[in-house]
């Protein structure tokens, strides 16, 4: 078997999901660096998906996801803010706008 993965394996290798002491026993028998995505730290990698890592889900979680971060309530938070900024007129205030010269708004003015 080992002739077989290593033959097979030209890269690199990830493994998702598999049981750990399988991923570790395959790390171990090829040369090829292996990456894991919940197979366990005998991999010689890991992977956590970016959306994972920063909790912007607030609903599924998969075993093997390690949350550093919650950042589904502080963007929630952060879009109920902003909506509540706009329907009031809060946002765009005087120093988020873009304006042009007097001298740039008569040239419009003249050419419309």
């Amino acid at each position: 078997m080992r002739r077989s993965l290593k033959k097979r394996a030209r890269s690199a290798r990830c493994s998702s999901r598999a049981p750990a002491r399988l991923a570790e026993a395959i790390s171990k028998q090829i040369s090829i660096p292996t990456i894991g995505i919940g197979a366990g730290a005998g991999c010689d990698g890991q992977v956590l998906v970016t959306h994972d890592l920063l909790g912007l889900f607030d609903r599924f979680m998969p075993k093997f996801v390690k949350k550093y971060a919650n950042l589904h309530e502080v963007m929630k938070q952060a879009f109920a803010e902003y909506i509540d900024d706009v329907e009031t007129k809060r946002f765009p205030a005087e120093e988020h706008t873009v304006e042009m010269s007097d001298e740039e708004w008569n040239e419009f003015l003249r050419i419309t």
